[in-house]
């Protein structure tokens, strides 16, 4: 048991410094004595500051065992309230001096004043922020057990006399699939930023029969002809500005839904294309792509050099007081040569970072994407919004990486070119709960001291298994940072250069230790086991690797010798050898003048299987995947149920022309003949493939169109989500004739 006085606990090293600060001559204000609550907590009755009362009443419970009794201003019960925890309003009347040197609209100030504490400005920030530095609480993730973090025991609480106020670096601190948890509100998750886009729109558009039959050149046009297949608009059709501005126009002016791409309150456009590579084939189209851009850039001509630009020159005009939000992303991500749009004065730009903040520990891959930020930035004349997702790198490596130092850094030298970053990446990355939390910290401040933060995790969460927990806190993020000979995640760096077999066998240590140290705490105990639960799928393959067991080779037989069928295997089933529902058998050969892959799917409803599908739409139809990589180049080649191909080289579309397929259909079954030619995969493919230097995989699809889901299987699985998975490949082996 303790009394909490001491102002040094205020400005615990795990948490990042105020912007202003002083001690008072103030008396400390008892909140709790002899587990008996001494004052009340008043609130106004905004639904983020009850929220926080409610919080500062639990957390003052789970401390002393005593909960104080809320009141709310609108109750008409403060007559005999003299003395108080005020939050919100309920402050602001009492206290009305200057808030803080600030005019931030999310600055917050905490008060202790004549027997009473006052939380004014964002009084919610006001109230967590408080709980961390007066109570020392600590919020690191969630957990559906409702342990989400470190609160104190003790009897007694008294609020150290303090005046300070702070505020957010970055103006925008979002966390898409986090915001709502606990530990969000504690890292003071929100925005004040007035922009941003309503992402991939417009939403609806593809799907309103009577505006595709009016204006069906809108649409992209896909490889087989046909448009409103999907939701992607043809950004090079003068056609497509023209309806895009009368949209804009009905909803400025008679409040007509425009399918998101305007926020009449905020006066915000969205251009934010559809979630795919840009592969419009029509004529306006096809002449304006810039490949010398690179798989990132390629299509950005056509979409923010002409239909953006003309898009801005037009809003200038006709709505001067709104602003165009707009999302580079995909192949869209680079700045097209030429464009500026600092005239205009109204565009912002949301910077996807492609390779996932984690990889920005190479200097070479931060550098490009710090450099292409900046570039909109300057072509813009405003401040960058980022989107960082943290599915990249976890959905290519079960490596349990911290990249702390590595956030701090990238948000600490980027203040002059961004005004904040959404996290985005779907669902939550259980190997990345700390990460959330260190990120978020670094927007608020990138001040902040990471390695406190680790310290303080570690102490607060596994108490008297702190010390092995630190050290693998260490081994995870050193082992991160170390250089690669090149940036690519391969086994050969995850399991060579980061997490080695000593480093390996040093985590099981720290682990087996923790528990042992943790075995009379259940609480500990509890949490030691919790994040092992991370480090299981990262075990059992640095076991595999480590072993140097080479993944099963694919024999590719000669034209005169019997071709060895091979079986799928579940992507993504509970073991690397998991059967699939459906199955799928494959068998190859090759010839002088290329490779022929054979499939066989099982299939109990052929007559079922969707078609008049948009070629490229993988997931609404039946699909087939073949991935060859030679040399630095990652060739995938999709086919469909009715045969029809596409061809990427890395990212970046090839003309899939000279590749044939060939689909029956028959009882129980379906079967595709897949012809590649190696003169459709670059020069030096025949070369590499009989100096046996190919490696792949193949890939299978179904849909269950009664759930809506559906099944991946593959030749060759490490159980990652992503199928262009290179540590999953195989070698593809020519056998002789």
């Amino acid at each position: 048991m303790f009394t909490l006085i001491l102002c040094a606990a205020l400005l615990a090293d795990d948490l990042t410094p105020p912007a202003v600060f002083r001690e008072t001559d103030e008396a400390p204000v008892a909140i709790v004595c002899d587990r008996k609550p001494l004052l009340p907590i008043v609130t106004d009755s905004e639904t983020r500051n009850v929220a926080a009362a409610r919080e500062l009443a639990s957390v003052v419970n789970s401390m002393t065992g005593v909960r104080p009794v809320i009141i709310r201003e609108a109750q008409g019960q403060l007559a005999n309230v003299q003395q108080a925890l005020f939050i919100g309003g309920a402050a602001d009347s009492r206290l009305t001096d200057v808030l803080a040197p600030t005019n931030h609209p999310e600055a917050f100030r905490v008060v202790v004043k004549g027997g009473s504490v006052y939380f004014l400005g964002r009084a919610d920030y006001a109230v967590y922020d408080w709980c961390e530095r007066q109570l020392g609480v600590r919020c690191y993730w969630r957990d559906e057990d409702g342990d989400e973090g470190y609160a104190p025991k003790c009897a007694k609480i008294t609020a150290s006399p303090v005046d300070y106020s702070d505020w957010p670096v970055y103006s925008k601190r979002i966390c898409g699939s986090c915001g709502n948890q606990r530990w969000a509100k504690y890292a003071k998750s929100g925005s004040s930023h007035r922009g941003g886009v309503r992402v991939h729109a417009p939403h609806k558009w593809y799907k309103d029969t009577s505006l595709v039959a009016e204006h069906p050149e809108i649409f992209a046009r896909s490889p087989d002809g046909r448009r409103a297949a999907t939701p992607l608009l043809c950004y090079g059709n003068p056609e497509t500005l023209e309806y895009y501005e009368r949209r804009i126009e009905e909803a400025i002016e008679k409040g007509r839904d425009s399918g998101g791409i305007v926020d009449v309150k905020r006066k915000v456009i969205t251009v934010s294309p559809w979630d795919v590579a840009y592969d419009c084939t029509c004529d306006h189209c096809a002449p304006l792509y810039d490949y010398s851009l690179g798989e990132f850039g390629y299509a950005s001509p056509i979409v923010w050099g002409r239909f953006l630009k003309q898009l801005a020159r037009w809003v200038k005009e006709r709505h001067p007081d709104y602003l165009i939000s707009f999302l580079p992303y995909w192949t869209m991500c680079e700045v097209p040569p030429g464009l500026d749009l600092r005239e205009e004065g109204n565009c912002e730009a949301e910077v996807c970072v492609m390779p996932g903040l984690a990889l920005l520990k190479s200097d070479t891959l931060k550098a490009r994407e710090e450099r292409i930020i900046r570039d909109w930035t300057r072509i813009t004349g405003r401040k960058a919004i980022l989107w960082h997702y943290t599915c990249w790198p976890a959905e290519y490596t079960f490596a349990p990486y911290l990249f702390g130092e590595t956030a701090r850094r990238h948000f600490g030298e980027m203040r002059s070119d961004i005004d904040g970053c959404f996290i985005c990446g779907g669902d939550e990355v259980p190997r990345l709960s700390l990460m959330y939390y260190v990120m978020m910290r670094c927007m608020w401040n990138p001040k902040v001291d990471v390695d406190a933060i680790y310290d303080g995790f570690a102490q607060r969460m596994f108490g008297p298994a702190a010390r092995p927990m630190r050290r693998l806190l260490d081994l995870q993020e050193r082992g991160w940072m170390k250089r690669w000979p090149n940036d690519r995640l391969l086994d050969g760096n995850i399991y060579g250069f980061s997490y080695p077999p000593w480093t390996v066998r040093e985590m099981k240590r720290c682990l087996e230790r923790a528990e042992r140290l943790a075995a009379d705490d259940a609480l500990a105990l509890r949490r030691v086991r919790r994040y092992a639960q991370i480090f299981d799928d990262f075990f059992k393959e640095a076991e595999i690797v480590g072993r140097g067991a080479p993944r099963r080779p694919l024999s590719i037989t000669g034209p005169k010798s019997a071709e060895q069928p091979r079986n799928f295997v579940l992507a993504v089933g509970p073991r690397l050898d998991s059967s699939p529902s459906m199955a799928t058998e494959v068998r190859a050969r090759w010839t002088e003048d290329g490779v022929t892959f054979s499939f066989r799917c099982e299939e109990p409803d052929v007559a079922g299987m969707p078609t008049g599908v948009a070629q490229g739409d993988d997931t609404a139809q039946d699909m087939l995947g073949v991935i060859i990589e030679h040399g630095d180049v990652c060739y995938h080649i999709k086919v469909d149920a009715e045969g029809r191909t596409n061809l990427f080289a890395d990212n970046l579309p090839r003309p899939a022309d000279t590749v044939s397929a060939s689909v029956s259909k028959g009882e129980g079954e379906w079967n595709a003949e897949v012809a590649i030619p190696f003169a459709s995969l670059g020069e030096g493919a025949k070369a590499a493939f009989f100096a046996k230097e190919w490696r792949g995989n193949l890939i299978r699809w179904r849909p269950d169109h009664e759930t809506g889901h559906g099944e991946w299987s593959r030749l060759s699985t490490r159980r990652s989500r992503l199928n262009k998975d290179r540590n999953a490949l195989v070698p593809f082996v020519a056998t002789p004739f």
